[in-house]
């Protein structure tokens, strides 16, 4: 199971993000691996992504990336 929590903590000045680093292959296998389950777009914006299938995930943050200049 893929864990990806947010929070708004010091009177809503810090937002704490936390990930596992667990990937899975259709329920028969896990491994954690040294990914990112959370990354930056924008200096100031992250993402988080999990699920079963997050391959297009990657190319819609490549895309706002490119937007946002990053």
């Amino acid at each position: 199971m893929t864990l990806c929590v947010g929070t708004l903590c010091d009177d809503r000045k810090t937002i704490v993000l936390v990930a596992d680093r667990m990937f899975g292959i259709g329920g028969w296998a896990e491994a954690e691996l040294n990914i990112r389950k959370a990354t930056a777009i924008h200096k100031d914006w992250m993402v988080m992504i999990a699920g079963n299938d997050v391959a297009p995930a990657v190319d819609i943050i490549d895309d706002l990336r490119s937007r946002l200049k990053v």
